[in-house]
């Protein structure tokens, strides 16, 4: 079961950005609510290459949750806050990248998941500033020894030509 704080103003995360597998097929969360009164709504989004699923489900007092069916893809989740029938807040929740992994689905939350890829992105930017660096101090190397031989020829040339 996966924890997801939820904050005024704030996107909901979860409490641990690691990958995980779905148990049975199926996502169980927790959430976290505001100490507010009203009646809490999860409405979610399953995006996947041939479609999408949408649903929208009551979020008990007790904030446990499953959601079943799920398939590779992207899960988008929101909350909702109603009072006497009206929306009165709305809460953004960050994404789940579901993927399948041996024949089960894993969920990555997305931020983890651009992080990690920002590191790895990070680390080959290092790695191409370093041999820029180290290609371009050549040139100037080369580029300098090509001067220096060229005015040395100019100069001899200058030399030859007022004797």
């Amino acid at each position: 079961m996966r924890t997801i704080t939820i904050k005024s103003g704030q996107l909901g995360r979860f409490d641990d950005g690691s990958p995980f597998l779905l148990e049975d097929g199926a996502l169980k969360l927790h959430f976290v609510l505001p100490q507010v009164s009203g009646k809490f709504y999860l409405t979610y989004t399953n995006s996947f290459e041939n479609g999408q699923t949408q649903d929208t489900l009551s979020i008990p007092a007790s904030g446990d949750i499953s959601l079943n069916g799920l398939k590779a893809g992207t899960l988008f989740l929101e909350v909702a806050l109603y009072m006497h029938g009206e929306q009165v807040d709305r809460y953004r929740v960050e994404s789940i990248l579901l993927k399948n992994v041996d024949g089960s689905i894993s969920g990555t939350p997305e931020i983890y998941e651009l992080r990690e890829k920002m590191s790895v992105i990070e680390k080959m930017l290092e790695t191409l500033k370093k041999d820029f660096a180290t290609r371009f101090d050549d040139d100037i190397k080369s580029a300098t020894m090509i001067s220096e031989k060229i005015l040395r020829a100019s100069h001899t040339n200058d030399i030859n030509f007022l004797a």
